[in-house]
């Protein structure tokens, strides 16, 4: 088995002491690990439920991707905190954090993964499962943007729905900063991507992006 994982365990403290106290032997301090001792000692039966039960127990922020000798599967925490989609390359199926990624190999995009929801790629096509209760969603506000290049620019609104929450000029300027830092924009692309996406804010807003 191969794990990928994006995010941090808020209580891999906890689990990794009760692993440890039932003779788990740790080889790192990686909150990944936690997961896949969770894994070896889950009673269930089947890797999707045992995944399940493993999941069950976790809290925090995280995105993850398991390769398995049959099959792929990915998974995005309750909340939303981090970013996962789908892709697909002559004709397989592709599982990424971020948008940037899926172009660089020339994927296709198809979705983003929904909070919570475990996604199973194997022989047999792709499966989608909904184990969790839902939560109320809180995605990072700056993985709507890290990383992702200018097809996730979509997501400008989102973010000032968040960032106009907040005081004084920081996320306008988290979000100029994001956004130039692309090779493939100039300054003054930059500043007009900032401009049409935030238009319904405070002018406010905009003057302390393109004043840096």
């Amino acid at each position: 088995m191969a794990i990928a994982h994006n995010g941090n365990l808020v209580n891999a403290k906890e689990l990794r002491n009760a692993l440890e106290q039932r003779g788990s032997i740790f080889q790192s301090t990686m909150d990944s690990e936690v997961i896949v001792h969770l894994l070896a000692c889950s009673q269930k039966q089947g890797i999707e439920d045992q995944l399940i039960d493993a999941l069950g127990q976790v809290s925090g922020a995280y995105s993850l991707i398991f390769l398995f000798k049959d099959k792929l599967i990915g998974v995005r925490d309750p909340r939303g905190f981090r970013p996962l989609c789908l892709g697909a390359l002559n004709g397989s199926y592709v599982l990424a954090s971020e948008t940037c990624a899926l172009d660089i190999i020339q994927a296709h995009y198809i979705r983003d993964i929904e909070p919570g929801e475990i996604i199973i790629i194997d022989e047999s096509g792709i499966r989608s499962l909904n184990p969790f209760p839902p939560r109320s969603t809180r995605s990072a506000s700056l993985s709507l943007f890290t990383l992702r290049g200018p097809t996730a620019l979509s997501s400008a609104r989102e973010f000032m729905q968040h960032a106009r929450s907040w005081e004084g000029s920081l996320p306008m300027r988290v979000l100029f900063t994001l956004i130039s830092s692309f090779p493939c924009l100039t300054r003054e692309t930059a500043q007009r991507l900032v401009l049409q996406k935030c238009r319904a804010f405070p002018l406010r807003w905009a003057s302390s992006a393109i004043t840096m």
